[in-house]
């Protein structure tokens, strides 16, 4: 992608050039014009708070998924020496712990699901702006799906289907005719409650808070995650769920594999996987009446954590007005 700016008394207005691999040996190439004054923040960040409040489930205002504990903080001790200004030390010098799979928005590569060690900051991720899709998907029972997933899947789940996602890109792709398959490097799917079910999923302010844990969240099937693996150009997928997969899966990841492009029997070895792709979890997508389904550009802003598969990211979403 080239970028070229130009600089206005209330706004920044950049122009994108994005080339990508088209059918073949063929390239294709799009222009866009972006507002970069405006960026729309879709992350629920880490915030940890002290132990007694954050191990307390009703106190805690914190995320949670998969019982992971929630993040922590409090100052360093030596000896009786306590870093707080508070307490009458000259600085302030905090302790964090936290887990990035459950305390808020994480990008994940593929050292999640393999024997062999592969660091986030390893996989050759290029930082650069990507163009993507936001897409709306309601989620429908599973056994209404006509979809799969595996031996632990109930008929009372519920699932992103591939023809759900499939119909929403397309709607959300469908005032662009020079907007194919292949233009979509980051797709973003937001989740909505279906009209059977209203609380099925936290409102876009509820899920900062939001505890997941035991409840069985809706995830994609098999056909679902396979769609999204064989876009052609895709370097990440965020979704605004805990994960992409069950809850319980018997530990299959079968959406993880298929979206990092691998075949399934490849968890069971040692292979360097040289998939470059994030999955980003736990976004937090404002609501359809804010941000419009559509092509955005996307800068997804990773935390710099050497020797771990996943960090807390931040994804901004920069409006699209002119494309050619």
């Amino acid at each position: 992608a080239e970028l070229r700016g130009k600089a206005f008394a209330s706004s920044m207005v950049a122009e994108f050039h994005f080339v990508v691999q088209g059918e073949g040996s063929k390239k294709l190439e799009t222009r866009v014009s972006v507002d970069m004054s405006n960026p729309v923040d879709c992350c629920i960040p880490v915030k940890p708070e002290e132990p007694s409040v954050a191990q307390d489930r009703k106190k805690s205002s914190q995320p949670e998924a998969f019982c992971l504990p929630c993040a922590t903080v409090e100052p360093f001790r030596s000896g009786t020496w306590v870093a707080k200004v508070a307490k009458g030390a000259s600085v302030n010098v905090d302790v964090i712990s936290f887990c990035s799979h459950g305390n808020g928005t994480h990008s994940e590569c593929v050292g999640h699901i393999l024997k062999s060690s592969q660091s986030l900051l390893s996989i050759g991720w290029n930082p650069r702006p990507l163009l993507g899709i936001l897409v709306t998907v309601t989620p429908v029972l599973y056994k209404e799906s006509g979809e799969t997933y595996n031996n632990k899947s109930k008929d009372t789940d519920w699932v992103l289907s591939m023809s759900s996602i499939k119909k929403a890109v397309d709607n959300a792709t469908k005032d662009f005719k020079a907007y194919p398959k292949y233009f979509i490097e980051a797709l973003m799917i937001r989740t909505k409650s279906p009209p059977s079910s209203l609380s099925l999923l936290p409102s876009p302010q509820k899920r900062y808070s939001h505890k997941w844990s035991n409840t069985n969240p809706p995830y994609f099937t098999k056909e679902a995650a396979s769609y999204i693996g064989r876009l052609p150009n895709m370097k990440t997928c965020l979704v605004d769920l805990p994960s992409v997969d069950r809850e319980d899966d018997g530990g299959m990841l079968i959406a993880h594999h298929a979206i990092f492009g691998l075949k399934e029997e490849m968890k069971e070895n040692e292979i360097i996987c040289p998939s470059s792709r994030l999955i980003t979890e736990s976004c937090a997508f404002p609501s359809s009446s804010k941000l419009l389904d559509g092509p955005y550009v996307l800068n997804l802003h990773l935390s710099p954590f050497s020797n771990t598969d996943a960090v807390p990211s931040r994804p901004f979403l920069h409006k699209i007005f002119n494309m050619k």
